[in-house]
């Protein structure tokens, strides 16, 4: 290795050390490119829970993921799914703050690096406007994302976040037809920051003047 190689190797190696990387929050409407942006997932089906008890039809959903680091207050519970990714259950809640009009379906994170969620949302469950939200510890919003009004198919949507999230929100306005199935949470994966790349270009460099 000349000289000059293992100083590109050195220079290379302390931008490393420096840069670290980082990520944007972004939003997604199709399952493979979430996946491929976000690492360690977890899937709840709301089939069975954690132990692998099955749901029956208007089970409160509470702590039956609780070990998973996810809650979900009182008014989320499992209903007979309308073309659900994982029939017959489907997560829905009766939940109506606005007297009637919207549904909301929220649940609180537990675990403290959730940096993306999705969920997909019934066959009926489009026509007005689906909106996920995600909230940080202090009830600040770190993003959103709109799923699909089309009323006749199965959608996802979800987000990644700069910052753990720890509270979601679903919304659907005016509803024919309404329930969430399949929430996917864990952690957005981190873009090769400048400096990994600036290194990969040095090493290179190094090489070729052996």
């Amino acid at each position: 290795m000349s000289r000059m190689t293992m100083g590109a190797a050195a220079a290379g190696a302390g931008l490393i050390a420096l840069a670290a990387g980082s990520a944007r929050g972004d939003t997604f409407n199709d399952l493979a490119s979430f996946e491929g942006a976000t690492e360690n997932l977890v899937l709840l089906n709301f089939d069975v829970d954690e132990n692998g008890r099955a749901f029956n039809l208007f089970d409160q959903i509470g702590d039956r993921y609780g070990t998973l680091g996810i809650h979900f207050p009182a008014g989320n519970y499992t209903a007979g799914g309308n073309g659900a990714p994982s029939l017959p259950n489907g997560w829905f809640n009766d939940t109506t703050p606005d007297g009637g009009i919207s549904r909301v379906f929220d649940a609180e994170f537990t675990a403290s690096d959730v940096t993306a969620v999705g969920v997909y949302q019934l066959l009926a469950a489009g026509g007005g406007g689906t909106s996920l939200v995600a909230f940080d510890a202090q009830g600040g919003v770190l993003g959103s994302v709109s799923g699909d009004n089309d009323v006749d198919t199965v959608d996802f949507f979800g987000l990644t976040t700069t910052s753990p999230i720890s509270r979601i929100e679903v919304t659907f306005t005016n509803p024919g037809g309404w329930g969430l199935d399949n929430l996917y949470f864990g952690q957005q994966v981190p873009a090769p920051s400048a400096g990994v790349a600036l290194c990969g270009g040095l090493l290179l460099a190094g090489r070729r003047r052996r």
